[in-house]
């Protein structure tokens, strides 16, 4: 009879380890290597397109150049109006203290205060010739002579004003009111010429660049044109 084959003395090792990071010498399939491999390779991927769409696609970074400003004025309080002379050397500010103040627009500097309004200043404009400025703090519209800043005679609507504004001529001066009224008045006179009626608080006005139509606009959301000639 034939005799077996001797038998290897050293039995094979099952897979071991002495810790959680050193694998000890065994046996480790190739199947699961390779999977582990590409998972790993998986990841990193998954890693990398994460990345890109946290901080977006890769483009040259540019530094944000924002404008700054020339002139820096301090009204001191919540501004509701403001108005540039025709020539741009003032700016008139006016706000919920009830003051206007004019200001130097190179220098910033304060150049004079107007008195007092009766409520927030919430509308006002210079003529076109920048000879007056018309300003409102309630229900009544003060003029003031730009020359020496003193008050001409008032105009007054039965509510609120809400915003005012010169013919692109000069000639009239468009107002509206919460009294439900829009008024031209003639600024040689500072007569009234007419009152446009409506059944709503009139809340803004504008004339078109030749002066021959008037735009008008009430809390209902409608806006009228009307002949101003």
């Amino acid at each position: 009879m034939d005799e077996a084959p001797p038998q290897n003395s050293e039995a094979e090792e099952p897979l071991q380890f002495s810790n959680r990071s050193e694998w000890k010498p065994g046996w480790l399939p190739e199947a699961v290597t390779v999977a582990a491999i590409l998972a790993a390779i998986a990841l990193v991927a998954a890693a990398i397109q994460f990345e890109r769409i946290v901080s977006g696609p890769d483009t040259p970074s540019t530094e944000s150049s924002s404008p700054e400003p020339t002139t820096t004025i301090d009204h001191k309080t919540l501004v509701a109006s403001m108005a540039f002379s025709p020539d741009g050397a003032m700016l008139a500010t006016g706000g919920f203290h009830t003051i206007v103040r004019l200001w130097d627009t190179d220098t910033g500097q304060e150049v004079t205060t107007l008195p007092e309004h009766e409520g927030t200043v919430a509308s006002m404009a210079f003529s076109p010739d920048g000879s007056t400025l018309v300003t409102s703090g309630s229900h009544r519209l003060r003029r003031w002579d730009t020359s020496t800043w003193e008050e001409g005679a008032t105009l007054e609507h039965d509510d609120w004003v809400t915003s005012v504004e010169f013919s692109p001529d000069g000639s009239m001066l468009a107002t509206t009111s919460s009294d439900e009224s829009a008024r031209l008045w003639d600024t040689e006179t500072w007569e009234e010429i007419t009152s446009f009626e409506y059944d709503e608080q009139v809340t803004s006005v504008a004339f078109s660049a030749d002066g021959s139509t008037l735009a008008t606009s009430s809390s209902n959301g409608i806006v009228l044109l009307w002949d101003t000639d």
